[in-house]
C-alpha cells in the first residue's frame, strides 16, 4: 500500500506513529505534518541560519525515528517531538559556542594594522604592544 498525505489525514498523531513502526511510509506523514512547525520552533529557540536549522531538523527526525518504538502512546506525540527538537537545538548551540564557531573577528582590521609601513616612532611601539592582544582575540 502506498501511503499518501490523504491516507493520513484522518489519523491521529499516535496512530501515525504506531503505523510508522509497521510501515515506514507512514513516517513521511509525520514528517510532513510537523516539518514547518518544528522548523519555526528551531528558529525561535536559536538564532540560526537556514542551513543549520535544516540540519537540526534532519538530526531530530533521525532521533525520532530511532526512538519511535520507545514513545509512550499514552502521552501526546507533539510534546515528545518538540522535546527532541528542543534538545537537539540546544545541543547544537552549545557545540557551536564551545568550539568558538559563533565568534567572528575582523581579521582584515588586524592585518591592516600589522601591514602598515613602520615609521620608526612611537606608533610602531604601540602597534607592536597591541599584537599579543590581537592574537588573543583570534579564534
Amino acid at each position: 500500500m502506498i501511503v499518501t498525505l490523504e491516507s493520513c489525514k484522518g489519523l491521529s498523531d499516535n496512530e501515525i506513529a504506531a503505523r510508522s513502526l509497521e510501515n515506514l511510509d507512514y513516517f513521511s506523514c509525520l514528517y510532513q505534518r510537523y516539518e514547518a512547525e518544528l522548523l519555526r520552533y528551531i528558529f525561535r529557540v536559536g538564532s540560526l541560519d537556514e542551513e543549520e536549522a535544516q540540519d537540526i531538523l534532519q538530526e531530530s527526525f533521525i532521533k525520532i525515528w530511532r526512538n519511535l518504538n520507545e514513545f509512550d502512546s499514552s502521552m501526546k506525540l507533539s510534546s515528545w517531538l518538540y522535546r527532541i527538537v528542543h534538545n537537539e537545538t540546544i545541543s547544537h548551540i552549545r557545540k557551536k559556542k564551545s568550539y568558538g564557531k559563533d565568534k567572528t573577528r575582523d581579521v582584515e582590521l588586524y592585518s591592516n594594522i600589522l601591514a602598515e609601513e613602520p615609521d620608526h616612532g612611537h606608533e610602531t611601539e604601540e602597534k607592536l604592544s597591541r599584537i599579543p592582544q590581537i592574537l588573543d582575540q583570534l579564534p
